[in-house]
Parts: C-alpha cells; structure tokens; sequence
C-alpha cells in the first residue's frame, strides 16, 4: 500500500483515518486526523513508533522523521496500542477536545503467515452513531461484556452494536445464559439467532462443553430420526455400526434447534418427549440414554398461528417456550446499521487486501434501504460490493439489481425534481410530491409495519443529503427550509455524517 493510493483514498474523507506500520510507525495520516494525532504537519509523513508515543498525543522526539510538527499518537493510541498487541480490531470511546467523544477504531491487517502488515485507524465523532455516547462501552479488546464469548467466527467476534433495543436484548441474553432453562429465539431470517444461541452457551457454565447445531429445516424427513437419537447395529439395512445422535452428542453441553417449526408432527412428538423425561432411545435401543443437555430453539415462523392451523404441536410449543429472546429487524435498528456497514467493509476490505470505501450517497442508500434479509443480506451485498465493483469509491451504480429494484429508485430523483431548479432571492419552493418514494413506504406498500418516526427519519434523510450535496452551508439549507442553524447543523450531523464542529468552521 503507497502514500498515493492512501492519499486517493482517504484525503477527501471527513473523517481521520491513520495507518501504521507494523512497529507503530506512523506513515498516513489525513488532514482529518491531524487534530487527533497532535500534528502540525501538512502532509502524511513518516511518523514515530509506538514507543515515543505518549498518552497525550506528544511524542518524545527521539525517533527521528522529518515531521513538520509534533506527530504522535493522540486518540488513536490505545485501540492503535491494543491492536498491535492483539492482532484483532479494537474499538474505542475516547474522550477529545472540548470534552467531545470520538470512535476509534483501529484494524490490523495480517499478512498469509499472521503478521501484521499495517493498521488502518478511523477516528470519527461519537455523534455521527445514535445512541453512543460517553457511558457507552465499545472496546472489543476488552472492556465490551460480551467479548469472552469470542469462538472464532467473525460475525460473533464483531457483534457490534449500539441501539437500545440491542442493549434489551443483550442484558436478556446475559441474564438468560445464568439458568439452565430452556430459550426460544425469535426474529425474522437473518438477524443473528444462531449468533445469539452461540452467546448463550459462551456465556453460561456450558461454555467448556460441545454446542450441537441442528438446522431442523434441513435433515430430510425420512433421516431425521436417525440423525438425531442414532441406531444400533442391525436397526436397519446398511446399519453396520452403532451411531450416536446429535442430541446425544451434546452431552453436558448446548443444543440448538434452529428452524424449529420445519420439525415433522411425528418428530415433535419424540422431541417432546425427550424435553419432559431428559432420556432418548436410540432406533432399536432397548437402553434410555440419559441427556444432560441445554435446549435452545429458534425459529422466524408465528408459532401460535402453525399451532391454530395444526402444523406445530401447542405442548411443545409452551415446553420450549420457558425464556423468550425476540431479536428485533434490522430495519427498526438505524445505529446498528451504521456501525455494521462499517464493521463489513473494513472486515472484507482487510479479508480481501481491498481499500473500497462508499460514497455518501451510496451510504445513505444502504442506511434507507429496508434489508428484508436483515444482517445475512447486509452481509453479503457488502462482500459483492467489496469484490465486484471496478473502482474504489462505491457508487449508487455499483448496486446489484436486486436491492435497486425500480420501484426502490437508484437515487432520490423525486426529490431532485420537487426542488426548484433556481432559487431567486434565496428562496426554495419544496413541493409536496406524493411520488418521494423511499424504503418505508415501499414496506408500508407490501403489507409491513413501520414506526411513523422511522418513514419520518427517511425522508429527512432524502431532503438533508440533496439540499448539502447542493449547497454545502447549513446557513443556506436552514434559510430554505426555515428553520434555526443550529436546527439545521444537528440534522445535517445526523443524516450526512458531518461532525458539527467543522459545520460551524464552514459558516465562519
């Protein structure tokens, strides 16, 4: 990676964004990071190691380099520190000037042998991420509650998070892991259900002992028995060994349901049976074999309405529903949102040595699009984009079709034309245009609920990014629209990711 592309990519960013060497040696830093690194300098010069860094952003001026000015570490030294010491991403809250809190994240980038070739740091205003703020917890390294439960999948190891309807339901999650009850996860496909099913067993006195994952939607019927409780010898044609089950294989351990409602009648019965007396019989066993095992199920199926129709078993039902986790849709999680496209693009940028970055107003797509996939479909339109787009600045243009579906416009255009060409006197007139189509109304349209605050979030969302990318002047977009600066800099704060500070440099 050369200063060149570095400066391509990340010069224009608001943002500060820092890289260093695998010693800690600073070698990038944007303009918008200079503030945060205690430099004077004018350009991304070679920088000092770690060890001449001190905590408040000094540096001792024993390690040589031509820097223009003090250049050390400032905010980004402890999640750049920890990053270096761990090989993991850190992130940081971190206390700035004027008693301002910023997110400092720092991702070490690994070589094929598992050393670190660089760490890429972003330094950005808590502000920019609803719901963070300076009592919010968010270092991974070692200061988040649920960091213990780290099992090596990438997904649980950055479980990032910041809503309030995430905290419910991760204090739910801790509080659930303590009992051995049994727990029955509910969402939609996509949200996290096998992950959070991994939290409870990693958080409970179980941890140290095997977790069984069932896909029940996926054995087919006719093997389903077999996999599950196991056969003798001899149970039946090409049986020329004794086989132990998947629940037996979770022996003191966890088992996990998922898709729980794909179960066949005739197998409720038997699971049924298995939860009220903790003993199965292998196929042709004459021995109980005792199971010491914790159930967790899961499903994205109305449970009581199969039960009226006859397709699941009303007892079964209440013997797995003891404690309930209901995980909520991505889309009533807007700061979720934010945090996870950027955990994916920085997860898939270092897995693929890729530096793809999005523009604001692909951002801000991903941010008003309704994800029906939730996390999995966020998940991997983030890889598409990472790996097919031709150039490094993701554009509107770079979408795949299925989640830029006519109906769902490429970019705002009925805004575009509810706004006046020409402004004469300074004056705009913003009609009211039935056609503003955002991902909302599109639910709304379809059948789905939606929060009356969220359609309201979308459409600010439209109006604030249009009237910036014009004028760029929150003095000029508050005139238009009539309402106090300061009115104006908080929302631009919140739909276009601008820190409020360098709004207010800009009306100087």
């Amino acid at each position: 990676m050369d200063l060149k592309s570095l400066r391509n990519q990340y010069e224009q960013e608001k943002n500060g964004v820092l890289v260093a060497d695998h010693k800690g040696r600073i070698f990038y830093l944007n303009p918008a990071a200079f503030p945060f690194a205690g430099s004077a300098g004018q350009g991304p010069l070679p920088g000092p190691a770690l060890s001449g860094i001190n905590h408040d952003g000094s540096h001792d001026g024993n390690h040589g380099g031509n820097h223009g000015g003090n250049l050390g570490g400032g905010l980004f030294y402890p999640a750049l520190s920890r990053a270096l010491s761990s090989k993991r991403k850190v992130s940081l809250l971190e206390k700035g000037p004027e008693d301002i809190y910023y997110l400092v994240t720092a991702s070490p980038v690994l070589d094929p042998g598992g050393k670190i070739q660089y760490v890429l740091c972003f330094c950005a205003e808590a502000g920019q991420y609803p719901g963070i703020d300076g009592s919010s917890q968010l270092s991974w390294e070692d200061s988040h509650p649920f960091k213990k439960t780290v099992q090596g999948s990438p997904d649980i190891e950055n479980f990032n998070f910041a809503s309030s309807a995430m905290r419910k339901v991760m204090q739910k999650v801790e509080k659930t892991a303590q009992y051995d009850a049994t727990v029955i996860l509910l969402g939609e496909s996509g949200v996290g259900k096998n992950i959070i099913a991994n939290l409870i067993h990693s958080l409970s006195d179980r941890k140290d002992k095997p977790f069984i994952y069932i896909n029940c939607g996926a054995i087919p019927s006719n093997l389903l028995e077999s996999e599950l409780f196991g056969y003798e010898k001899g149970a039946f044609t090409g049986a020329t060994a004794s086989h132990t089950g998947l629940i037996e294989r979770a022996q003191s351990g966890t088992l996990f349901f998922d898709e729980v409602a794909e179960l066949p009648l005739a197998m409720q019965a038997k699971i049924l049976h298995f939860l009220n007396e903790k003993f199965i019989y292998k196929i042709s066993g004459k021995k109980p074999i005792h199971i010491d095992a914790r159930v967790i199920s899961a499903t994205n199926k109305n449970l009581p309405q199969l039960i009226e129709k006859g397709l699941f078993r009303e007892d079964l039902y209440y013997r797995l529903n003891v404690l309930k986790v209901e995980i909520p849709p991505l889309r009533e999680r807007r700061e979720d949102l934010m945090i996870l496209i950027k955990h994916y693009f920085t997860y898939f940028n270092n897995k693929y040595c890729l530096y793809k970055t999005l523009s604001n107003e692909a951002y801000q797509y991903l941010l008003n699009y309704h994800w029906p996939g939730n996390i999995r479909e966020l998940r991997n339109i983030i890889e598409q984009l990472v790996i097919l787009s031709e150039r490094d600045m993701i554009s509107l243009e770079d979408f795949p079709p299925e989640i830029a579906r006519p109906e769902f416009p490429r970019r705002p255009e009925a805004l575009s034309t509810a706004l006046a060409p020409d402004f004469p006197g300074g004056d705009a007139k913003i009609n009211p245009i039935p056609a503003l189509l955002t991902p909302g109304l599109e639910a709304l349209a379809a059948g789905s609920a939606l929060a009356l605050d969220d359609l309201m979030d979308q459409y600010e969302s439209l109006i604030f990014n249009q009237l910036y990318e014009k004028y760029s002047s929150s003095y000029k977009i508050a005139k238009l629209l009539k309402i106090s600066q300061t009115k104006a800099n908080r929302k631009l704060q919140k739909y276009c990711r601008l820190p409020q500070k360098s709004q207010e440099r800009q009306e100087l």
